[in-house]
């Protein structure tokens, strides 16, 4: 009976721990605020667009390189915690129909060899692919558009961001 029991808590405590996982943009984990998160997007060359007028106190502009273009980074923020929920790559040039049509399916193929395919959901909605991966942890968005977007959702973060929201209604 105690072998029993310790086995329960112990299977509680590794359900616990993988629901509780945060999803990962370059190797930076997403589950902290945004200090800890400019962090790592300094360590890897982006710079802050600190004048932009795009910039709100829930959605922060950045800049840098992801796969091989240039491209400007939005980081969406909880309203009232402050973590980070999403961001959104905007690649800054129109690579041209066909060009872009390569780069969203070599995205993809990356995305799910770097994600273990057998980890992934996709959903298509309309022009957006929606990659799910490691059980829902995480979710990749390849949005089918002219320049290129790409968005990375946390989960945990997002029901998060919806619990805050909801408390204003």
């Amino acid at each position: 009976m105690k072998r029993l029991l310790t086995l329960i808590v112990g299977l509680a405590i590794v359900a616990a721990t993988a629901y509780a996982e945060h999803f990962k943009f370059m190797g930076i984990t997403m589950d902290g605020d945004l200090a800890t998160f400019e962090k790592g997007l300094l360590a890897k060359g982006f710079t802050p667009q600190e004048d932009c007028e795009d910039n709100t106190p829930t959605f922060i502009f950045y800049e840098g390189t992801f796969h091989g273009q240039d491209v400007r980074l939005g980081v969406r923020l909880t309203p009232k915690s402050k973590k980070v929920v999403n961001l959104s790559i905007f690649y800054k040039i129109d690579l041209g129909e066909d060009t872009n049509a390569t780069e969203l399916e070599h995205l993809s193929s990356t995305i799910k060899s770097r994600y273990n395919v057998d980890k992934i959901t996709s959903k298509y909605e309309g022009e957006i692919v929606y990659h799910y991966v490691n059980n829902y942890t995480g979710c990749i968005a390849l949005h089918y558009v002219s320049p290129i977007v790409i968005t990375y959702f946390d989960m945990e973060n997002h029901n998060l961001y919806n619990s805050e929201c909801e408390e204003d209604i």
